[in-house]
């Protein structure tokens, strides 16, 4: 399988979408390598050749953990290097680099519909969220105003429910003795490096314990 990013303007794909695509068979069952199949939005498959200009192939994508496993966490970026699928349970599986071939469903593909201006990320130094403000060809973003653009494997994602959220928001789970604070509430967190920063009910910036809270 291969990694495509679609570039046209069909309304049944994307634009700036990435695709997983197989190369596809000719009539005599003979892999032909000129021409590949992908599935729309719509869940129909297109047959698409190689040499169209609607489409950009990439060696490696960026992807983000939404389950976790081994030593990622879950909202952590990694490369992806490959990507195959089981020819009898039909299951897609993605392979983080340095690794071993891993289930689609532990990661989100990360392409221009979901990394943007205006989406938050976390600086894995620092622990702070950070507005992105540019987005580069090669998905490189600048987070600050000196505009020096740094690789997605330098930030983490808001995660729930094994998707991205554009802007870091928590859910209270535990209020139990703390008065500026409410159980079911939504919060929008600022740091979760230690404790977490959360703009609580008095309107300012407050410590508090991560188990008190559940992101999304």
């Amino acid at each position: 399988m291969i990694f495509a990013v679609y570039k046209g303007n069909d309304p049944k794909l994307t634009q700036g979408k990435i695709y997983l695509g197989s190369p596809a068979m000719d009539s005599a069952d003979i892999l032909d390598t000129s021409t590949f199949a992908v599935t729309d939005d719509t869940g129909c498959k297109h047959q698409v050749n190689r040499d169209e200009n609607k489409w950009e192939f990439l060696p490696q994508v960026y992807a983000v953990v939404v389950k976790q496993f081994n030593e990622f966490g879950i909202g952590d970026v990694t490369l992806i290097e490959d990507t195959t699928i089981d020819s009898f349970t039909k299951r897609v599986f993605l392979l983080p680099a340095g690794w071993t071939f891993r289930d689609a469903s532990y990661f989100v593909l990360l392409d221009r519909t979901n990394v943007f201006p205006g989406l938050c990320v976390m600086e894995g130094v620092t622990g702070d969220w950070k507005e992105v403000l540019r987005v580069d060809e090669a998905l490189w973003i600048a987070v600050d105003p000196d505009g020096v653009q740094r690789s997605l494997t330098e930030f983490k994602f808001a995660v729930a429910d094994g998707g991205i959220l554009t802007m870091p928001f928590v859910t209270c789970i535990d209020d139990t003795g703390e008065p500026r604070l409410t159980r079911g509430k939504h919060y929008f967190l600022s740091r979760c490096d230690g404790m977490w920063l959360i703009e609580d009910n008095t309107g300012k910036k407050n410590e508090y314990s991560s188990a008190r809270f559940k992101m999304g």
